[in-house]
């Protein structure tokens, strides 16, 4: 990486800052992200870690660290992880965090160009959208329970369009590799995932069953 690129790179994982993106669209969620570009690693997301619930009152962008690694180093190679296993999900290039045991931090991925979420598909393209779906979502899904992995927030929201209509599942931050068989994580995923289909009202094809 030339210096140049090296000191912006430093600068931005080192500054909690970022852009709000937040959407029309239902479960845009409340993520802040920087895209820069850099010309060893290409269109990178920065993505800083945010609080939800009661404390984010509080304080949005501090963290406890009550285990061994911190949330970005976790999120980072669980993303390595799955990526060796052959789950569409984005690669991941730095994790970084400041303090020790109460911290701030994210992490960055490559960008995925030309992304929706599979919310917003499913409103602006349905047909495209139930077979997406029906086909690729429905594969990953299954081979994330094969595995045992815990995404505690899988929703349609989560779960990115791209290029030639190739699915990317995001925000791994809370996920973890579950001790339980595949049997009881499946009603946990399906119960969450439903949840957020009828609660933003979004196309019925959506709906998993148990």
């Amino acid at each position: 990486m030339e210096k140049d690129d090296l000191v912006s790179f430093l600068n931005v994982m080192t500054k909690s800052y970022g852009i709000f993106k937040k959407d029309k669209y239902p479960l845009a969620g409340r993520t802040e992200i920087v895209i820069k570009n850099f010309s060893l690693t290409g269109m990178v997301v920065f993505k800083n870690y945010f609080r939800g619930g009661f404390l984010s009152l509080i304080n949005r962008r501090t963290y406890f660290r009550f285990r061994k690694e911190m949330r970005p180093v976790t999120e980072f190679f669980l993303l390595e992880k799955m990526r060796d296993l052959g789950l569409p999900v984005p690669e991941p290039v730095a994790a970084y965090y400041r303090g020790r045991y109460i911290y701030q931090g994210g992490i960055v991925t490559k960008y995925i160009k030309s992304s929706y979420t599979l919310a917003e598909y499913s409103i602006k393209f349905p047909e495209k959208a139930e077979k997406i779906f029906k086909g690729q979502f429905l594969s990953v899904y299954e081979k994330l329970l094969q595995n045992k992995i815990y995404h505690v927030d899988l929703h349609p929201g989560n779960v990115l369009v791209g290029e030639g209509e190739k699915i990317f599942v995001i925000d791994f931050d809370k996920a973890f590799i579950s001790e339980e068989l595949p049997f009881y994580l499946n009603e946990k995923y399906v119960k969450r995932w439903n949840r957020s289909i009828l609660k933003h009202n979004l196309p019925d094809f959506l709906i998993m069953s148990n």
